[in-house]
């Protein structure tokens, strides 16, 4: 139901934690919000959040993530973290069409270091001084897949410990193809430092 709601955690197994908007992008006719004033901290696995607007001011991110896996984070708000939306250290973990705004020095951050994560259509915006994205030191070794994002007014666009590859000879499985990034910044930074250019996005 829509209202004012403050920070829990989820425990048990197979949960599905449903807003008024689920369903509904980030960016498409939301009516109402059940806003979350605080965190969800999640230490089960089979979790998913749909739908829920969250103001994280005060924690260091939005979300919380146990040692956990099967996660799907679809159709949600994610403003005001002071570190970042939410570290993607979560096996088979799926982000599809929120938005993160302001959430401190990254998006989504830790990418690469477990298996299977898709970041999909995604809006990063107004996240500075950091990176909407930042991938991890082993993302070569996992399947990621970052598909039809947007990137706009970020310190960084992605942040990578390494750089992304994605020949097939090399790594098959990676993606990231159809980002949006603004103007000519098709760029990831490599923490040597050096720009990379994505030919592909």
């Amino acid at each position: 139901m829509p209202g004012d709601y403050q920070s829990f955690t989820v425990n048990e197994p197979k949960i599905d934690i449903e807003g008024p908007n689920m369903g509904i992008e980030y960016d498409g006719d939301r009516g109402e919000e059940a806003r979350i004033e605080g965190q969800i901290t999640i230490k089960a696995n089979n979790v998913s959040i749909n739908g829920l607007y969250m103001d994280a001011e005060g924690f260091d991110e939005a979300v919380n993530f146990a040692d956990v896996s099967y996660i799907n984070i679809n159709n949600n708000i994610f403003k005001n973290a002071q570190t970042r939306g939410f570290s993607a250290d979560v096996d088979h973990l799926t982000v599809r069409s929120n938005m993160f705004y302001s959430t401190g020095e990254a998006g989504i951050d830790n990418i690469g270091s477990d298996n299977q994560i898709t970041i999909k259509e995604n809006k990063f915006e107004g996240i500075s001084p950091g990176a909407g994205i930042v991938l991890g030191s082993d993302v070569n070794d996992n399947y990621v897949s970052l598909e039809d994002n947007k990137f706009k007014n970020n310190y960084w666009h992605l942040q990578s410990d390494t750089v992304f590859e994605k020949e097939e000879d090399l790594y098959p499985d990676n993606i990231m193809e159809n980002n949006i990034f603004p103007g000519d910044e098709k760029v990831v930074y490599d923490q040597e430092p050096e720009w990379v250019i994505l030919d592909e996005n």
